[in-house]
């Protein structure tokens, strides 16, 4: 397992609001309990110091990169 971040952000200006930590044997698995997590607000995954990915409200898929490990 690895320990991710999640960010809530503010739409308007980017800033940070809060976050989550989250357990998830991979990226794309992290990914998908981002996706179960967004509400009104864009979130980011971030993996250590690598920005996973970006979620923007109303997004409901999310497809996978090549390359993950």
């Amino acid at each position: 397992m690895a320990r991710y971040r999640l960010y809530r952000l503010d739409a308007r200006s980017g800033r940070i609001l809060d976050f989550e930590e989250i357990d998830a044997i991979d990226h794309e698995a992290a990914a998908t309990a981002s996706i179960a997590r967004l509400g009104t607000h864009p979130l980011e995954l971030w993996s250590g110091k690598q920005k996973v990915a970006r979620f923007e409200v109303g997004q409901m898929t999310f497809a996978s990169r090549s390359g993950w490990g």
